[in-house]
């Protein structure tokens, strides 16, 4: 099986839209303060360390803003039928391509560990 990295992140469609979190200073800020907020709810269970749980809640955050904005505000619906687009689809599928987790992670290794 190829190398299927880039940049090093999982694939494109994961170091894209990292890029698009990290090029903005509004969303950038916007989303450290989320990670902070997911840092001090998560609480350490037998299975996973608090910094994972702490992605595990930013991932499901990130990945929840990224399909809604597809779905209610990107105008890739049939005004007429108010159906999905192939433009729909295809935003899908990218997005499912994306490792949200990886993302998360990356937002919770510059969460303040000290702050609560």
């Amino acid at each position: 099986m190829a190398n299927t990295t880039y940049q090093g992140w999982t694939n494109y469609e994961t170091w894209a839209v990292n890029l698009w979190l990290d090029n903005e200073q509004g969303v950038h800020d916007y989303w450290r303060e989320r990670a902070q907020e997911c840092w001090n709810e998560a609480t350490p269970t037998s299975y996973s360390t608090r910094e994972e749980e702490a992605a595990e809640l930013l991932a499901h955050a990130i990945k929840d803003h990224h399909t809604e904005t597809v779905t209610e505000g990107c105008g890739i619906f049939h005004p007429d039928y108010d159906t999905s687009s192939v433009f729909h689809a295809l935003l899908d599928a990218a997005l499912s391509e994306v490792n949200w987790g990886e993302i998360a992670k990356h937002f919770i290794e510059e969460a303040d560990k000290e702050r609560t």
